[in-house]
């Protein structure tokens, strides 16, 4: 009779605290901390959230329009703060949206529910880096109404 049985040094044979030690450190590397001990760009006011890094600027007034940017695969989403300076300091608000295990795919329309993160904003653009971005595209699609713009950076 035929059984089958796993073959020593086979991808079949991982033990199971082998494969949640992984998990753990996986997650554990993608948390979501305050920037300890860095500054926000000059004229950028940086508010952590759980959900998305609030970008406004330090002075004068705020546009009607936002921008909420979807971090590329496996990307701390503190990581583009310094790119959307720009952007904030002439007058856009941006929010950076974070997402479980720093993939955008595992909250694809996370960037809806942003939407009424900051009051007084009545037009959002959407954009993104790489998986971020093809998660955007495929929010804009599903929502047309939903977003004035769509942004892609390196996205596929």
């Amino acid at each position: 009779m035929n059984h089958l049985h796993p073959v020593r040094g086979s991808c079949t044979g991982f033990p199971a605290w082998l494969v949640l030690a992984a998990a753990i450190l996986l997650l554990a590397s993608c948390s979501y901390l305050p920037l300890a001990g860095s500054t926000a760009p000059a004229g950028v006011m940086v508010t952590d959230y759980r959900d998305c890094y609030e970008l406004r600027p330090a002075t004068g007034s705020l546009s009607a329009t936002g921008f909420i940017f979807v971090s590329g695969g496996f990307v701390d989403p503190a990581a583009y703060i310094e790119a959307m300076a720009p952007i904030v300091r002439a007058g856009y608000p941006v929010l950076i949206q974070k997402v479980p295990g720093n993939l955008a795919v595992l909250d694809a329309a996370g960037s809806l529910a942003l939407r009424g993160k900051v009051g007084g904003i009545t037009r959002w653009v959407v954009g993104g880096h790489s998986l971020g971005g093809a998660m955007a595209a495929n929010t804009v699609n599903a929502n047309p109404a939903a977003f004035a713009g769509l942004v892609l950076e390196a996205a596929y």
